[in-house]
């Protein structure tokens, strides 16, 4: 008995490291990690996205809806990064975009698609720019090219503040008060909403707040010149998301996340956001993914309990992610309905 405790605790363990292959989950594929004189390696699934097809009524539009010439040069300027098959803008990113506002003087919505130009008219008192057209590049590229938008207009000249963020998300749940609160005067010199270790330590790109010292550096302009249209989402994760991070470690910028990277019963190199319940309800997260309800994550807690407590904490976001669920659900994206 104590020599098969021995090799169970031991020598399993230490075979392993030299080589083993098992099965696990990727984004919530199944694949293959291989471990190899200890290091780790993961078999990327591959991945067929359907091409999507627009209405034909869509365009490829870019609007300015202010006079940058005439007005003060704003202290903080946010990218907000959109993806709709439909060529619309639906409503709960409507609602994101004025929680959004209250806390950022300039926002620049850029979309990987074309639209319905009707649709704009929804967001002109939100947005200062709106260029919507087809890239390909996921919310990486959106982030660039919002990027290259502030700077063509001269809207990062005065600005100590940059945020990147994007429609993946419901929410806020309540305000982003205090994440900007400690976004804004926070020591580090970038800010997230939550990090993990997969693959190696990353906020996750939902959420950045960056201050000016970084976004105007020639690292962090290097980074995002390279940005290029990549073949999957997860290569774009991976090759951008993964690397962000550690990249500007590399040249001495240091991060913050708002919530831990270490909380009980998560392992650090989870992704948080399968927990969305004991972020809520325990460390005032303030957004959950729209995947929580749609499927692609790993997901922890039970999505029914998450959408109860969004409905006795904001009863109208929780009208808004209802509808926008049986939404999807009538247009076959998911199967996913709240049943309370």
């Amino acid at each position: 008995m104590k020599l098969k405790n021995f090799y169970k605790t031991y020598f399993k363990k230490f075979f392993e490291n030299i080589f083993s292959i098992k099965s696990t989950k990727y984004f919530a594929l199944k694949t293959k990690q291989i471990t190899l004189l200890g290091h780790k390696y993961i078999v990327k699934p591959k991945i067929k996205v359907p091409k999507p097809n627009f209405p034909p009524d869509c365009e490829n539009i870019t609007r300015v809806n202010c006079d940058f010439n005439k007005l003060e040069k704003p202290k903080s300027v946010a990218v907000f990064a959109s993806f709709n098959t439909n060529g619309v803008i639906k409503e709960y990113v409507i609602y994101y975009l004025k929680e959004l506002r209250k806390y950022v003087d300039c926002i620049i919505f850029v979309t990987d698609n074309p639209i319905l130009e009707a649709e704009l008219d929804k967001i002109n008192d939100l947005v200062s720019i709106a260029k919507c057209s087809r890239h390909s590049g996921y919310d990486f590229m959106s982030y660039k090219i919002g990027i290259q938008l502030a700077k063509e207009y001269k809207l990062l000249e005065n600005a100590e503040f940059l945020i990147l963020c994007n429609d993946s998300c419901y929410g806020p749940l309540e305000s982003f008060a205090e994440i900007f609160e400690k976004g804004y005067n926070q020591k580090s010199d970038f800010f997230g909403l939550s990090s993990d270790t997969a693959e190696q330590e990353h906020i996750q790109s939902f959420f950045y707040i960056f201050k000016r010292n970084v976004f105007t550096s020639r690292y962090f302009i290097n980074f995002m010149n390279k940005i290029k249209k990549l073949n999957s989402y997860i290569d774009i994760v991976t090759k951008y998301e993964f690397k962000l991070t550690k990249y500007l470690e590399k040249y001495n910028f240091k991060h913050t996340t708002f919530v831990p990277l270490e909380i009980e019963n998560i392992k650090t190199y989870e992704n948080k956001t399968c927990y969305p319940l004991t972020l809520l309800r325990d460390y005032k997260f303030q957004l959950v993914k729209i995947k929580v309800f749609t499927g692609g994550l790993d997901l922890q807690e039970n999505p029914e309990e998450v959408l109860s407590f969004i409905k006795g904490k904001n009863p109208k976001l929780y009208e808004i992610i209802n509808n926008d669920l049986k939404s999807q659900n009538k247009n076959g994206q998911t199967n996913a309905l709240p049943k309370n």
